[in-house]
């Protein structure tokens, strides 16, 4: 979660004022740091959503899966 909050100030000093800088365009039509960003962290946001529920689910269901890791 630490690493989530500080990416706004690290994607701003990583890449400052050239959010609007061009690149040669990629597969999907993208040709600035602006629209590669914007895909990029709501895939980190999946990701950590997924993390957030199995992880909620686990806790709800220790028993559950310690079971699976120290048979009876």
């Amino acid at each position: 979660m630490k690493l989530l909050k500080e990416q706004p100030a690290q994607i701003k000093a990583e890449y400052g004022d050239r959010f609007e800088l061009e690149f040669p365009s990629t597969e999907m039509g993208m040709h600035i740091i602006e629209q590669v960003l914007i895909p990029t962290i709501f895939h980190k946001g999946m990701h950590l959503q997924t993390f957030l529920g199995r992880r909620k689910f686990m806790k709800k269901d220790k028993d559950f899966f310690l079971q699976l890791l120290i048979p009876p």
